[in-house]
């Protein structure tokens, strides 16, 4: 007796139970038609599986065809569709299949998950079409069905934070966390949220718990250290770091987070040996050249790194970072008076050649320009022991160039304000911790008489130590703001001071970028790195009438003041418990020691 098209189904079924391919593509080419729709589904999925891609998608496309009804050939033909690269016919077979079911959760969520697999084009993000706002209304809908799905809503809560609404998107991971507290994908996503400053400790805590819940996540290891290097936490953070690179060994991102750390723990063979480890694994990558051009620097290795830099800006021409560091790397130290006088003549040709090829011709290269103007001081150019008042007038110069050109919104200038009852002083620095430069000039923000003076702290560092909160307590306000010259010169202009002081320019390029902007009517300058700025921004240079020479305005592009003895209020450092004695560490009772507690450049 001939096979009814319910036979076939049936035997169909049996085939792809027992995975015999071959036999079921057999039965399914055998059948007489009219098939049924459940046989050519069965029989689209046979055939795809065996090889057969085009002919398992006609299969499935006629399985759908005549029973619409049929979601799960749907879904089983969306997946392939995937699989093969075919977005936009993905796209269209979803859609059309939301018309009889507009509520169906699994198609609204492909679609969703489909548009953020797509390319966000830049300037896209609050547009009505972007992928983002296309996912999060797909999501939304789903939602409407299925409330307590903890998936929809962590992937909804993704759409609402690239979509600037991160409050929107911290309330929807609360409610997936209330539905499952364990959940480590939800405590991951509410660490991105809190990963801006000054919420770090508590992304900490929050990839803590993805960790414990999902200690195979290598993403979350590499956030965690992020949160916890943020913190000034190094160790905890290496750590992490390695955590993430052991999960997943040669991820470009987790490798350069592993030996960045390892650089600023002063681990430089760690850290070489990571950036070759990334050097082997991403041979064309420029970041890693750029970072061994930064390895190279720190080791004194001047040629290397410039070598390194002209290598990262090949393969990455349009990073002006890398040109940057292959025309502008100094020397650390010096072999002689004449390594000096090389070092300085090129720098000065190449300063000059830079000033002329920075692309300032629209506020998109200002930004390129700023960014690399961001990614390093020229703070060894001091060391040289030379007059550099002109040299620092010209990077000054430059500085000023590119933040006129990229940073039009604070090009008003800063007028006298009408007299208070009070002075408002801000001082703004990266090393309001246990630093030389912190040390140095607390007196200066704790010492004003506060009858007199409303003192503002603007903090752009990252750690956080007992120097730290004793300055929050003693400044009428302290405001932390993460390393970015918006952050840091918005909250500087909202204080409207009437005197903004820099303890130190040329040790942070932040400060040094925002020192380089008219947020007060009067701006000076401090001995925390004792070099003329060379901004016309900063109207005084505050130094100590013990420090200066007879012909010391000679050195200065701002207005010299040398204020009385070393010009600074020192608190007594605590006095440390008896040290060991000489014997302990193998030294004679009667050995002379000789010590310096400088770094080497100083």
């Amino acid at each position: 007796m001939e096979a009814t098209p319910r036979d076939i189904s049936r035997q169909l079924a049996r085939a792809l139970q027992a995975e015999d391919l071959s036999l079921a593509t057999r039965l399914y080419g055998a059948g007489q038609s009219p098939l049924t729709p459940a046989s050519h589904h069965l029989g689209g999925l046979a055939l795809f599986h065996h090889g057969q891609i085009e002919e398992g998608i006609v299969a499935l496309g006629l399985a759908i065809e005549g029973d619409s009804t049929n979601l799960s050939a749907v879904l089983d033909l969306a997946a392939i569709l995937e699989e093969t690269g075919r977005p936009e016919e993905k796209e269209a077979l979803l859609l059309q299949a939301l018309l009889p079911h507009p509520t169906a959760t699994p198609l609204l969520q492909q679609l969703g998950e489909l548009y953020l697999l797509q390319t966000q084009e830049p300037g896209e993000r609050h547009a009505e079409e972007s992928p983002y706002h296309k996912a999060g209304g797909m999501f939304e809908r789903a939602l409407a069905t299925s409330p307590n799905d903890v998936i929809l809503l962590s992937q909804l809560a993704l759409c609402r934070q690239h979509l600037g609404d991160s409050d929107v998107a911290e309330a929807l991971l609360e409610q997936a966390l209330s539905l499952e507290p364990n959940n480590g994908q939800v405590h991951h996503g509410l660490g991105l949220i809190c990963q801006p400053a000054p919420r770090q400790p508590e992304a900490a805590l929050y990839f803590q718990r993805a960790v414990k819940a999902c200690p195979k996540n290598a993403e979350s290891h590499f956030r965690l250290g992020l949160s916890l290097e943020y913190s000034g936490n190094m160790n905890s953070a290496r750590a992490a770091f390695e955590s993430a690179c052991e999960l997943e060994p040669n991820h470009e991102p987790y490798l350069l987070g592993l030996g960045n750390l390892y650089l600023k723990l002063n681990r430089f063979e760690e850290a070489e040996r990571t950036y070759n480890q990334l050097q082997e694994a991403h041979p064309n990558s420029a970041s890693v050249y750029f970072n061994l051009g930064q390895i190279y620097r720190t080791h004194n290795l001047t040629e290397r790194a410039i070598e390194a830099y002209t290598r990262a800006e090949e393969l990455d021409p349009n990073n002006l970072e890398n040109h940057w560091g292959k025309r502008l790397t100094l020397p650390v130290l010096y072999q002689s008076t004449e390594e000096i006088h090389q070092a300085r003549t090129r720098f000065t040709q190449n300063l000059n050649a830079l000033s002329e090829e920075v692309p300032l011709d629209s506020q998109e290269g200002g930004e390129r320009a700023l960014l690399a103007l961001g990614s390093r001081t020229n703070f060894h150019l001091a060391y040289q022991e030379q007059n550099d008042k002109a040299l620092q007038k010209r990077y000054g110069e430059l500085t000023q160039k590119i933040l006129e050109v990229a940073c039009p919104q604070w090009r008003a200038p800063r007028l006298q304000r009408p007299p208070t009852p009070k002075i408002k002083v801000g001082f703004a620095s990266a090393f309001f911790w246990e630093h030389t430069v912190g040390k140095l000039f607390n007196g200066w923000l704790t010492q004003l008489d506060p009858a007199r003076f409303e003192v503002s702290a603007f903090y752009n560092g990252q750690r956080e130590d007992a120097h730290t909160e004793a300055l929050r307590a003693q400044c009428h306000r302290f405001v932390h703001t993460p390393d970015t010259l918006e952050d840091l010169a918005q909250a500087i202009a909202g204080a409207d001071l009437d005197v903004l002081i820099f303890p130190e320019l040329g040790m942070n390029a932040t400060t040094f970028q925002v020192a380089g902007l008219r947020l007060a009517p009067l701006q000076c300058a401090a001995w925390g790195h004792p070099v003329t700025p060379g901004l016309s921004t900063i109207d005084y240079f505050l130094s100590s009438e013990l420090m200066e020479p007879a012909d010391g305005q000679d050195h200065y592009n701002e207005r010299l003041v040398t204020l009385p003895h070393l010009s600074i209020y020192y608190h007594e450092p605590t006095r440390p418990k008896p040290p060991k004695l000489r014997a302990a560490v193998g030294l004679s009772p009667d050995q002379v020691i000789n010590l310096s507690g400088h770094s080497l450049f100083n």
